[in-house]
């Protein structure tokens, strides 16, 4: 177990393992680092996925992403990445996790195990991209993966049928029950959407409205894949895999804005304080 966390946090887990036994939670932590390749997963079906939308609550005048807002179909996104294996990960993002010690061992299954040195042709498949179990899942998939298949077995020309994935309709990958909101913190804590608990944290960071602004993003392959990186090793996963930063200062500093990517900035204050809008304050 030790191992298995050093591997996780550090870059010398042997040397921390052997040489620091009895300091195993001091290690240096692994930072994150942006950046991965798409064009080794981007295809035609992965570029006509379903986007899912993301409103994010931020702090205008510090660039702080607050929370954000979302529908059940981002929450079951961000719940299987507790679901995919770690080879699937390191599939996903090409061994360029910022894992180092992970990547590496998925480097030289990749490059150095030849089918001579592995238990079968299929040991490298599984170990490099690992599929899911059946049912995990989403119908309208943002990430490429492929799930188990379960066939039909005889015994002695008595034949026990069983379920494959091709038999029903094609990815479940429901965690959720129903449609509702959901509130997520920058370090993907998840919980129901309450209007007056997210106003009490505003109210308790001492945030006049008027700093307030919201906006609405588009969360597709590129942004799921940069928001999985992220989630391995930072406390703010959100502001760094969505570059809440960049996406900010690129903003115009207009009251509303009609491109695709954005709502009106007052929508947020209107739905708690609707006498806060400056169209309602004209009147």
């Amino acid at each position: 177990m030790d191992l298995l966390k050093a591997s996780l946090l550090s870059h010398t887990p042997l040397t921390d393992i052997i040489l620091n036994k009895n300091q195993i939670h001091d290690y240096a932590r692994t930072k994150y680092e942006p950046g991965f390749s798409l064009e080794r997963i981007a295809t035609k079906e992965t570029s006509r996925s379903k986007k899912m939308k993301l409103k994010v609550i931020l702090q205008k005048s510090t660039n702080k992403l607050l929370f954000a807002q979302a529908e059940d179909d981002f929450v079951d996104f961000l719940f299987i990445f507790l679901a995919i294996p770690l080879g699937g990960v390191e599939h996903l993002l090409g061994s360029n996790t910022c894992l180092k010690s992970i990547d590496n061992l998925h480097r030289s299954v990749a490059d150095l195990m030849d089918h001579k040195s592995l238990a079968s042709a299929d040991t490298k498949k599984m170990l490099m991209n690992p599929k899911l179990h059946h049912g995990y899942i989403s119908k309208y998939p943002i990430f490429p993966l492929s799930e188990q298949r379960l066939h039909a077995t005889c015994y002695h020309l008595t034949c026990v049928t069983m379920f494959s994935s091709f038999n029903f309709e094609t990815g479940q990958g429901k965690y959720v029950k129903g449609r509702r909101l959901y509130k997520i913190t920058d370090d993907l804590t998840v919980t129901p959407f309450c209007m007056a608990s997210t106003l009490s944290v505003i109210e308790s960071l001492k945030i006049p409205l008027s700093d307030i602004e919201e906006m609405e993003l588009q969360i597709g392959l590129e942004e799921g894949l940069s928001i999985l990186k992220a989630s391995l090793t930072s406390t703010s996963a959100l502001t760094d895999g969505l570059k809440i930063d960049g996406v900010f200062m690129k903003q115009p500093s207009k009251d509303t804005d009609v491109s695709q990517n954005r709502r009106p900035r007052y929508s947020f204050i209107d739905k708690c304080f609707p006498c806060f809008n400056p169209s309602y304050m004209k009147k």
